[in-house]
């Protein structure tokens, strides 16, 4: 039989009974590259895992062996695009498993545009995605805009959503410099290192920061190199590299910023992102500056916790100035922030959430049904990856030369093969 209690104060204990035995659901969480998103799925999980709830394993779709499929109940895959999740949601359907897909971008809307060297996003992808929206139960989406979107699409019959956790050793304490002290630190970061949001709303108003505060303001950029010659000597400029994630969110809670902005464009891709600024500043300690668009509206309240200003220079410049100038504001937003944050994102109400709105997670048992050369199926479909990563690196490669990008690009697979050794020397 089936249990789950939550008590008053959101723990659970969840489980299901077969006469006096415990039968725990087993979790295949597979995904392509290592990122943000399947860091925090496996943190999410393994929280669940340590409650006694379920077991799970965290791979790479190409390190997904016979074992892993005939341990597992559910297959969880995260961000699916390629030719291998593909198939092996495929065989898990045929093995009876319960199939869920996580989604936090609406990927199917990127183009010949996307990428911070021009590469683009390769239709290839787009087309296993729908694939696999054809043939999952569940969808799992960080924003409901982007999980109707997506069950209309694959005639998917459930969605859940998902928020990031938060815990208090997680959050850095709040570093206010005023303009009598140092200079007021103001960081921009971009994930994929595209300057789109950059170029269209920020860069507009730098000359006005230069000639009011050029001498009170220091910029740091991180994750994006934008060529700023025609700002030398007249402001501070600071470029921080792309960094690891947990460096990253290290980096940015201990270099002391004052404000933080999040531009964003409130149309396309942009509706069916995740707050993720909004978490990542606000866990930094950072106070910041958010344009006026439905995603950041589901978080923020101008004045509390942020401010929103809306896609013009004259009111960017205005929202910067007015946390330049006032260091108690930028206080009173970023500890609003921290406890709006801490008060609705903690591990036990989203856990919880989690559990009641996909049951399947804490009793869900798949039926055994053997398939065949398990193992000469899994090899030729790591066989299959590789010919498919291919034709995407022609891809890029003829979109970056089609666009003239060629150094960007050999710069690109410079650091790539750097990686690669480095990993393997690991």
């Amino acid at each position: 039989y089936y249990c789950r209690i939550i008590d008053a104060q959101g723990k659970i204990t969840l489980y299901y009974m077969s006469g006096s035995e415990k039968i725990v659901t087993n979790i295949l969480i597979i995904y392509e590259f290592i990122e943000a998103t399947n860091i925090e799925l496996d943190r999410v999980f393994g929280m669940l895992q340590k409650k006694g709830v379920l077991l799970r394993r965290f791979k790479t779709a190409t390190k997904v062996y016979k074992d892993d499929l005939i341990w597992c109940d559910i297959m969880l895959f995260v961000r699916s695009t390629s030719i291998i999740e593909f198939n092996l949601i495929t065989l898990g359907r045929k093995m009876n498993k319960y199939i869920v897909l996580m989604l936090d971008d609406d990927l199917l809307s990127l183009d010949d545009s996307y990428g911070a060297i021009g590469q683009g996003y390769w239709g290839g992808r787009q087309r296993i995605l729908r694939k696999n929206l054809s043939q999952i139960n569940c969808l799992i989406a960080v924003n409901e805009l982007l999980a109707k979107k997506y069950v209309k699409l694959g005639n998917i019959s459930k969605y859940v959503l998902l928020n990031t956790i938060i815990e208090k050793s997680e959050m850095f304490s709040p570093q206010q410099n005023s303009m009598n002290d140092n200079k007021v630190k103001i960081a921009l970061y971009v994930n994929d290192g595209t300057q789109n949001m950059f170029n269209e709303i920020i860069r507009p108003v730098i000359p006005m920061l230069c000639k009011y505060y050029a001498e009170q303001v220091a910029l740091y950029f991180i994750g994006l190199k934008p060529n700023m010659e025609e700002f030398k000597n007249k402001i501070e400029i600071n470029y921080v590299s792309h960094m690891p994630y947990r460096d990253f969110k290290k980096k940015l809670g201990m270099s002391g910023f004052d404000i933080g902005l999040a531009p964003l464009v409130d149309t396309g891709f942009a509706c069916y992102k995740y707050f993720n600024k909004y978490i990542e500043y606000t866990l930094a300690g950072i106070p910041a500056i958010y344009s006026d668009c439905l995603l950041y509206g589901l978080v923020i309240e101008s004045g509390f916790n942020g401010l929103v200003c809306e896609n013009n220079p004259v009111a960017w410049f205005k929202a910067i100035s007015r946390l330049i100038e006032n260091p108690s504001l930028r206080r009173s937003l970023i500890d609003n922030a921290q406890f709006h944050i801490y008060d609705n994102f903690q591990s036990e109400k989203i856990l919880a959430r989690l559990v009641k709105d996909m049951p399947e997670l804490v009793g869900y048992k798949s039926k055994k049904n053997d398939v065949p050369f398990l193992t000469p199926r899994l090899r030729m479909m790591r066989l299959n990856y590789i010919i498919f990563k291919v034709r995407g690196w022609l891809y890029a490669a003829k979109n970056c030369i089609r666009k003239g990008n060629i150094m960007l690009l050999m710069r690109r697979i410079i650091r790539r093969i750097i990686k690669s050794v480095i990993k393997e020397n690991r």
